[in-house]
């Protein structure tokens, strides 16, 4: 298997309204794609219709269905363009079926004289001193060979602990960018949070995805360490709610998000 980056698939700037991604192999994650990569393309094909000064503010994602390690199609419309927002969707699909879409919110920049700091990055040991998870053929998922997780707390996926949750410095392996497609796409490369409270593996996937970005547009490299934390806020009848957050490399909070998850732990 041919390895393929999360640039290379992603490619440059384009502003066509309808885009074709080769998803390869090395992206997956049991049948499907790496939610994360899915994301990311989504947001680049509605990136390609919104005047440049306007960030990414807010974006929630729908996860379909699977996604194969084939071609895909995205398609992205302006909903509305107002005096400083723009609000698009885009949809995904493959062999005529829509397998996810999505909606964001794009922002210039205004004078406010409010401004609140974000909440500081956890005391937390560095990278160097940090539980570097292994890839582990047929238990983590492919797609895990292009990045690096380094856990400093709550404890690994199937150890049967008592509680959920964790945190850890995270990056991509190969130069990502420093957008916020290389954003997207880091964000959702932890699991879910409960997979540490099972004993054996077992797949789990994000059927929803909501994430808010504080002051983007600031330059951090996705190959550089950024720090995670997820807190579950409930879980029963095999879905999961949970709320995290993503620190840049300078310790500055750059992201929150939520998703729902399926756990598929029993027959």
């Amino acid at each position: 298997m041919t390895d393929t980056s999360f640039a290379a698939l992603l490619g440059g700037p384009d502003p066509s309204a309808r885009q074709t991604f080769r998803f390869t192999e090395d992206w997956g994650q049991g049948r499907a794609i790496y939610g994360g990569l899915i994301g990311a393309a989504l947001y680049k094909t509605m990136r390609g219709h919104v005047p440049a000064d306007r960030l990414l503010r807010a974006m929630t994602v729908a996860f379909v269905g699977p996604v194969a390690p084939e071609a895909a199609t995205v398609t992205a419309t302006v909903l509305r363009q107002g005096k400083s927002v723009t609000q698009a969707e885009a949809r995904l699909e493959q062999n005529g079926q829509v397998c996810a879409t999505a909606n964001a919110s794009f922002g210039a920049p205004r004078e406010s004289g409010v401004v609140v700091p974000g909440a500081p990055r956890p005391d937390a040991p560095p990278p160097d001193k940090a539980l570097i998870l292994p890839d582990i053929p047929g238990v983590t998922p492919v797609f895990l060979r292009h990045f690096v997780l380094g856990l400093t707390g709550g404890q690994v996926p199937f150890s049967g602990a008592d509680q959920p949750d964790f945190s850890g410095w995270c990056r991509h392996k190969e130069p990502a960018g420093d957008d916020e497609a290389a954003l997207i796409g880091l964000l959702d490369v932890w699991p879910p949070s409960v997979l540490p409270m099972l004993k054996r593996p077992a797949p789990g996937s994000s059927l929803t995805w909501s994430l808010d970005l504080i002051d983007p547009g600031v330059p951090a490299a996705g190959d550089d360490w950024w720090f995670y934390e997820v807190n579950t806020q409930g879980a029963a009848n095999g879905f999961v709610q949970a709320d995290a957050r993503m620190w840049r490399p300078d310790g500055q909070l750059a992201v929150i998000s939520r998703q729902t998850a399926v756990v598929f732990d029993k027959p």
